[in-house]
């Protein structure tokens, strides 16, 4: 945190209004921290802490080039100074999802719970329900992400392809792995993301129907 200004002695006296410094607009929200003079009443509407520490937050508006975006609208009488903090804005991107496949590829556990949201879910590509067999919660997700391995111990992600637009990614790939009875499956798949605070909150997952491979015969002619 950096203090950006001390509120001038005139914008501390009763009835008068004041807002933070001009500054270029910004994509991410911003928390003004107000630190009050000692023993002042502030009214309700103020959420804090103490009588000393406020915390004012709001949205920056891109359409107001000219300001932050954000302007305390109230009496501010007994402010004493007025601090800024950037609200982290973390942005997941193509080379994200990249990363997280190729987590997938090193069948790494630990490090694809990495890119989970704490509440994340993951739709599996079968099951019964109409999302497939869900798991909700990180200890079920991270169950349901090692089930992919049982079932295929070769599983491999291949080809990934990757898009992603604001809160929203597609990995497109083609997913291979042999079963336990050698039947092997070849075929391509989409994983469908809800992104949030950098995050994946959601992994929605698809594949084609494509008829296994069967196993090769041991006893094949020649």
């Amino acid at each position: 945190m950096r203090a950006i200004a001390a509120l001038p002695a005139s914008q501390r006296l009763a009835g008068r209004r004041g807002h933070p410094p001009r500054r270029p607009a910004r994509a991410c929200p911003a928390v003004y921290l107000m630190r009050g003079i000692p023993g002042a009443h502030w009214p309700k509407r103020f959420i804090g802490s103490g009588p000393t520490a406020l915390r004012f937050t709001s949205l920056c508006c891109s359409h107001t080039p000219h300001r932050s975006g954000a302007r305390i609208t109230g009496t501010i009488k007994n402010i004493k100074d007025i601090k800024e903090t950037r609200m982290a804005n973390p942005q997941v991107t193509a080379a994200t999802l990249q990363a997280f496949s190729d987590a997938w590829n090193r069948h790494d556990i630990e490090a694809l719970m990495g890119f989970m949201a704490e509440d994340c879910v993951f739709h599996a590509v079968a099951g019964s329900e109409l999302f497939g067999r869900s798991f909700e919660g990180r200890a079920a997700v991270r169950e349901g992400f090692q089930l992919a391995w049982q079932a295929f111990p070769d599983a491999a992600w291949l080809d990934g392809e990757h898009f992603v637009a604001g809160e929203r990614g597609v990995s497109e790939s083609t997913f291979r792995g042999t079963k336990a009875d050698g039947t092997r499956i070849e075929a391509r798949m989409v994983d469908v993301f809800t992104f949030r605070d950098g995050k994946i909150a959601v992994k929605n997952a698809y594949r084609k129907d494509r008829p296994p491979v069967a196993a090769a015969s041991s006893g094949a002619a020649n």
